[in-house]
């Protein structure tokens, strides 16, 4: 057998070093993606600017907002301007006005329908923000006739859903320039209501949640309550889009009724999120498209 030349030997020794390089940089980038899925969220989007949105000075409403982010910061802070635009009307398009009050790359795209009856106050607005926050403001209509007022379950639920639908959805991606990997999508959530309604003479009025079936008990004297940092704020940090809307509600209605002094709720619970995602299906089929002006500036819709 005759002895290796010395070219032979250079190439054998280059193959060698080739295949190590390769399955060092496959090895590398395998490690590097499972450090990414797993690394901690850092919740900064979250809080990139006000989670306030005025929930406490409407009359004859009940004010309600929802902020969606994600749990770790995007890789570029920005988005698509144009695509903002698109997906706002085709969402969202039977409740805001066709053009954006606000747009820009360091403040993102902003909807607003200020009340018919005082334009200095807002009725609805939704802002998706560069960081990939979306907030969305939502006036209930509630007359105080009575005290406390009574709202509907499901029209107080409302405004998480539709946000929920928006950030779960295709739109969004395009929206942030997202890759659609949802196993590793990771949101927070800040659902925030107003403590007290006023009437049009600046009596604080509070309220209680109206239920399709037997309502949960309550403490006596309890009034309408909602922490600073918002309804289940330590559950829904960190959620993953990948479940469905229904635990997502439930979670939330479970702390908004602990929070207004409810007990043994487990079963109006259970019987509520049936019914408010049952409810959610049907306005989302009589929704008219695209957006009306008259249905923009009624307060009551």
């Amino acid at each position: 057998m005759s002895a290796l030349t010395t070219v032979e030997i250079s190439a054998l020794v280059s193959g060698v070093i080739t295949t190590s390089f390769n399955a060092m940089v496959r090895y590398g980038e395998r490690l590097l993606a499972f450090l990414k899925a797993r690394l901690p969220d850092d919740h900064t989007a979250i809080h990139s600017g006000s989670l306030r949105l005025g929930v406490d000075a409407q009359t004859d409403r009940l004010a309600i907002q929802v902020s969606g982010a994600p749990s770790r910061r995007l890789k570029r802070i920005g988005l698509n301007i144009d695509v903002a635009t698109s997906a706002v009307r085709a969402r969202f398009g039977a409740w805001f006005p066709d053009a954006p009050d606000r747009s820009g790359p360091d403040i993102g795209v902003s909807y607003t329908v200020m009340m018919r009856d005082d334009p200095y106050l807002v009725d609805r607005r939704i802002w998706l923000q560069p960081s990939g926050r979306v907030d969305l403001y939502w006036c209930l209509p509630a007359a105080c006739r009575d005290d406390p007022v009574a709202i509907d379950v499901a029209d107080f639920m409302r405004p998480l859903l539709m946000l929920s639908d928006f950030i779960r959805s295709p739109d969004y991606d395009r929206v942030y320039v997202r890759r659609r990997v949802r196993f590793r999508r990771r949101f927070d959530w800040c659902f925030v209501a107003a403590m007290y309604i006023y009437d049009p003479n600046r009596r604080a009025r509070s309220w209680v949640l109206r239920f399709p079936g037997p309502a949960p008990r309550r403490a006596a004297d309890r009034q309408a309550y909602c922490p600073s940092v918002g309804y289940a704020a330590s559950e829904l940090r960190g959620w993953p889009m990948v479940r469905r809307s229904g635990p997502l509600a439930k979670i939330a209605l479970r702390s908004v009724l602990f929070h207004n002094g409810y007990h043994d709720v487990e079963e109006a619970v259970a019987s509520a999120t049936t019914y408010v995602l049952a409810k959610q299906r049907e306005w989302e089929a009589i929704d008219p498209a695209p957006f009306t002006l008259a249905r923009a500036e009624s307060p009551h819709v």
